[in-house]
């Protein structure tokens, strides 16, 4: 689930084609202190990953967020936080229905919603996503 934009496309392709496989998504791995594990962490110098860490603190405290505020007030809080972030450049922080990948305006406006978001710490790019709303 780590690149979960990749899991969505191929789990809908699988569906569209009825290829008759199973795609089981696994839960993003973290690392101790909350940043998404990815080989790019490397690259970060000691200063870029104390940065980088206001990206999952951010998404984890946009949940919390959601709980009393609408979409666009969520999706507004994740961006001023990352744009509060000297050195953190935005690409793009999207929530999004978790099986079309299709912007969304409510929180009522799907059952299954994800928060994707996209950035450059330095010259890194990282992603991450986080889920506000999966039916089980």
């Amino acid at each position: 689930e780590k690149d979960f934009q990749q899991l969505a496309i191929i789990r809908r392709m699988v569906r569209d084609l009825n290829i008759p496989v199973e795609i089981i998504g696994c839960p993003i791995v973290r690392e101790n202190d909350g940043l998404a594990l990815s080989s790019r962490n490397m690259l970060l110098t000691d200063e870029e990953r104390q940065r980088a860490l206001t990206i999952s603190r951010t998404l984890f405290a946009s949940v919390k967020f959601a709980e009393e505020n609408t979409l666009a007030a969520t999706k507004a809080f994740v961006e001023g936080e990352i744009n509060a972030t000297s050195g953190l450049k935005l690409e793009y922080f999207q929530i999004v229905d978790g099986n079309t990948l299709q912007e969304l305006k409510e929180w009522d406006d799907s059952d299954y919603i994800v928060g994707c978001i996209a950035l450059f710490c330095g010259n890194i790019r990282l992603i991450d996503n986080i889920k506000y709303k999966e039916v089980k």
